[in-house]
């Protein structure tokens, strides 16, 4: 039987590299040609998904604000350890759904782009099931890079290099947090040298966007996750609709029969 794609990049009776048509894009160099083909296509949509990020976080800080303050505002009625306790709970709780919910628009719509599917600004706001498992591993990530870099720095760059495709797993392979993060290493461990240079680029992108504040922001973070969105495709060794220009099948570029 011919495979079948679901319309989501994925093959829903076979390996996602037996779908018929697309080019499978592996190792560094096809991955940052490709990025930056559909980065410079899609600009001014990659320029407005980082204006509704912006907004929506800056609208979720106001959100989480008003409740936090009126925690505060009860502490004529209340002990003041508990007013403050109640305040920061909602802060931190309130941030961290509320910023989860962004980070899952944010994966939703680039991985959308770099599979050349229909673009819907609306879906980057939609509350859905991944939020909650998105919050989860986000603490749990983000826990452990802190303390790895407070134990000696490497231990934390370790862990983003090595399960930085987590989020995306769970929002386009609708897997639970313990499962995203296996995925996760087993893909980039699978992929140990590209993880690793993909991580000193955007450390070098991120350092060179502050060369023009706010302005550099703008134009880096969607780079970014174009760039990311396009070696997580890599890694799964899923098809993509065009191949990259001026790149010989030597470079990494298979065509699929």
């Amino acid at each position: 039987d011919t495979p079948t794609d679901t319309g989501t990049g994925r093959c829903s009776d076979c390996d996602p590299a037996d779908l018929p048509h697309g080019f499978v894009v592996e190792g560094l160099s096809p991955i940052l040609s490709l990025s930056w083909q559909i980065y410079t296509r899609h600009l001014g949509l990659c320029l407005v998904a980082t204006a509704v990020d912006l907004g929506s976080t800056l609208l979720s800080v106001i959100v989480v604000l008003i409740p936090a303050l009126l925690c505060i505002s009860t502490i004529n009625f209340v002990s003041p350890v508990l007013a403050l306790a109640l305040c920061f709970l909602v802060l931190i709780l309130g941030g961290v759904v509320t910023l989860s919910a962004t980070t899952v628009g944010h994966y939703r719509f680039f991985l959308s782009l770099v599979r050349d599917q229909p673009i819907e600004f609306s879906d980057m706001l939609r509350f859905d099931q991944y939020v909650g498992r998105m919050a989860v591993g986000s603490t749990i990530f983000w826990s452990f890079v802190v303390v790895g870099l407070m134990a000696g720095i490497l231990p934390g760059l370790l862990i983003l290099v090595f399960l930085w495709p987590y989020g995306r797993l769970i929002v386009d392979r609708d897997l639970g947090v313990a499962e995203s993060f296996s995925e996760a290493f087993r893909l980039t461990t699978e992929n140990s040298a590209t993880s690793f240079f993909l991580f000193v680029i955007y450390a070098l992108v991120l350092l060179g966007s502050n060369s023009i504040p706010l302005l550099g922001f703008f134009f880096a973070v969607p780079l970014m996750a174009v760039v990311h969105s396009v070696a997580y495709q890599s890694f799964l060794k899923l098809p993509f609709p065009f191949a990259p220009q001026g790149l010989s099948e030597f470079w990494g570029r298979k065509k699929l029969a």
